[in-house]
């Protein structure tokens, strides 16, 4: 609006604020503040689950990538040992713990084990393919990553169960199972990790590796197999060396080829 001069003209320099100027200067009420962050929150709340699934099929990716690249080197080291598979000394005399790819038990025996092997002997470049993104538990790539480029001393343990030579020695002999003996697309030789449920990555189901160097995914949409793991080692119904309650664990995995989904 605007405001004449004393002599009767419209001064154009000169303007009153309306009642709609007014209300766009008054910014916003209290109320209106409000409803905008109500909005917020139950926008974030709808977008939060959806970022985390998009995160988790993210990381299975990653760790299903981590085991095929273990498959190649499986069958590389075979290649270079007589087609046979890294042996582990945890899969002798019912210690079927498998998880640790470098043994320290303070004597002259310590030394890499099981995946450890294709690490040390370079068919694994880095350490990172032995550990999942999703691992939730005690031992994630980043406690050991300094451990293995030196001689610490220490256990280390991975992210994935081996079970390269458990049930499957070559007939008529003794120790790992050859390549060529298992070339049968159903045979597991590596798994999420089983120690305990913090070493399950995937909470609903888990990567497999079978010994034709592809990759699966076995569903435990009922956490049945999740259920059979104790809380901690030495805790329910499978001790620290699995024995019996792996072999249960390991009958269900090979029941259902595919899992829960």
């Amino acid at each position: 609006m605007q405001r004449r001069s004393p002599q009767g003209r419209i001064d154009p320099c000169i303007r009153i604020a309306s009642a709609s100027d007014r209300t766009l200067r008054r910014g916003f009420s209290l109320l209106e503040l409000l409803t905008v962050i109500s909005v917020t929150i139950v926008l974030t709340s709808l977008m939060v689950p959806a970022i985390g699934k998009l995160k988790e099929n993210a990381n299975r990716i990653v760790c299903s990538s981590n085991q095929r690249q273990m498959g190649i080197a499986f069958a590389e080291y075979g290649h270079a040992h007589k087609d046979r598979l890294p042996e582990s000394r945890f899969g002798q005399d019912e210690q079927y713990e498998m998880m640790a790819s470098y043994r320290a038990d303070g004597s002259r025996d310590s030394q890499w084990d099981g995946v450890g092997l294709l690490y040390a002997e370079g068919y694994c470049r880095e350490p990172g393919c032995l550990y999942c993104p999703s691992h939730h538990g005690e031992h994630a790539y980043e406690r050991y990553v300094d451990e293995y480029y030196r001689a610490s001393g220490h256990r280390l343990y991975t992210n994935y169960q081996y079970t390269g030579h458990l049930e499957w020695p070559a007939e008529g002999e003794e120790g790992p199972p050859r390549i060529k003996s298992m070339n049968d697309p159903k045979l597991i030789l590596l798994t999420d990790g089983l120690r305990t449920r913090r070493d399950f990555n995937h909470i609903s189901g888990m990567n497999v590796l079978r010994a034709d160097t592809s990759v699966f995914w076995w569903g435990d949409q009922y956490r049945e197999l999740y259920n059979m793991l104790p809380l901690e080692v030495g805790e329910g119904s499978v001790p620290q060396y699995i024995g019996d309650g792996f072999e249960d664990i390991w009958d269900l995995i090979k029941s259902r080829p595919g899992g829960s989904q």
